[in-house]
């Protein structure tokens, strides 16, 4: 469950950002199969702010019993400096297990964090939990002197399956503020991004890992391209098609970026780019085509293990908020089996293709080809590659600017 405070300031699109955010994370007994999910979930709100000196700033309580109150840990708004330090620190934290004392995580946070947020800007407080919580009286004690916070707006939404709707009306004092079902992080970002749509301003030619708005169609494509002997005939071929690809896309920091890996024998993968390198389709072109070529044999599914990676944070993709495509341009000829690295790289959310060069002198190996992608719906060949864009295409269609 999520209760969002929201400091509701004037801001005007363009302006430097000036809003901070406080999680509070439910790390209770009751939340034990939720609890990785209730940090995605942070995670992909987070991912949706501008995090750094003079924009969004972030902090977090993490919460469980009051015997354990002095043990709950705590991020202060002026310890964290960007969007990668927070995600980091997010997922490294440690479930607590015990009860469930909600109002007093409210408390603290009132006592503790919030007094050092900016008081000219927007605030804003989730708080992660199922809504289950033994302090009732306290929850509705806190909850009433939150209500009595200047512009201040309380929201819930349940991250678990399994919630107890009349906990979280407690908090937010108004069911229309609780938030359950569904997309639960869309809807989220749905309430929160018109409160705090400013733009962050470009100060470096490289792109974070933050994104300020949605657009709705936000893509992170991995091109990943066999460069061994067993193609070496058509490599430019595979540059070409990809390049086709990129030209169909609206290529910006906010809708699709591109990473590109090359590979061919065991241990031989290595990425050309990552995600947060380039923010045009020029710049993606002219080092797609700039990229030297390999040889020797085929390891596919060594590439794919080593391209997991791909989609980390730190090498710019958007976690729970971008759609995560792999498109592996290859003739299906690998000396190992690729099948179980494909599948445990869909596991990851990853929608995957496969598309090859059609020769009637040198087929490529469909079967294998249908092992890696998702189904033999999403593997291509040129005669087909007009399908494979038209797929692309659509993650970028309906686009919020």
């Amino acid at each position: 469950m999520l209760l969002l405070t929201a400091l509701l300031a004037p801001h005007v699109q363009g302006q430097q950002c000036n809003t901070d955010v406080l999680f509070l994370l439910d790390a209770s007994g009751s939340v034990s199969n939720a609890f990785r999910s209730m940090v995605k979930y942070i995670v992909g709100v987070a991912n949706a702010l501008t995090i750094g000196p003079g924009l969004h700033r972030v902090a977090i309580l993490e919460y469980s019993s009051q015997e354990r109150a002095t043990k709950w840990p705590r991020i202060h708004f002026d310890e964290i400096k960007n969007t990668s330090e927070f995600v980091e620190r997010v997922q490294n934290l440690p479930y607590l297990r015990g009860t469930t004392d909600s109002g007093l995580a409210l408390k603290i946070a009132a006592d503790e964090l919030l007094p050092s947020r900016r008081p000219t800007g927007l605030t804003v407080v989730y708080v992660v939990t199922d809504g289950y919580y033994r302090d009732d009286d306290r929850v509705r004690l806190q909850s009433a002197e939150y209500q009595r916070m200047p512009n201040t707006k309380v929201f819930c939404a349940a991250v678990p399956d399994k919630f107890n709707y009349h906990g979280m009306q407690n908090i937010t004092r108004d069911e229309e503020n609780i938030i359950a079902g569904g997309n639960i992080l869309q809807k989220s970002l749905d309430i929160l991004l018109p409160l705090i749509g400013c733009m962050r301003p470009e100060t470096t030619t490289e792109l974070t890992t933050t994104t300020p708005r949605v657009t709705g169609c936000e893509l992170d494509l991995l091109f990943m391209m066999d460069f061994s002997g067993s193609v070496d005939n058509v490599q430019r071929r595979y540059v070409e098609m990809a390049s086709e690809i990129v030209r169909d896309l609206k290529i910006d920091p906010y809708f699709t970026r591109v990473a590109m890996v090359k590979y061919s024998g065991r241990d031989r993968a290595e990425a050309v780019f990552h995600l947060k390198k380039h923010s045009t389709t020029d710049g993606i072109l002219a080092e797609m085509n700039a990229t030297e070529y390999l040889s020797g044999s085929t390891w596919t599914g060594s590439a794919l293990r080593y391209s997991m990676d791909e989609f980390s944070v730190q090498n710019g993709a958007r976690p729970e908020l971008a759609k995560k495509v792999v498109v592996v341009f290859t003739d299906g000829y690998s000396q190992e089996d690729p099948a179980e690295a494909a599948a445990a790289m869909r596991a990851t959310g990853v929608i995957m293709f496969a598309v090859a060069i059609e020769e009637d002198d040198f087929p490529p190996n469909m079967d294998q080809l249908r092992t890696i992608a998702d189904n033999e719906q999403q593997v291509f060949t040129t005669r087909t590659f007009d399908g494979l864009r038209n797929r692309i295409r659509q993650f970028n269609e309906n686009c919020r600017s």
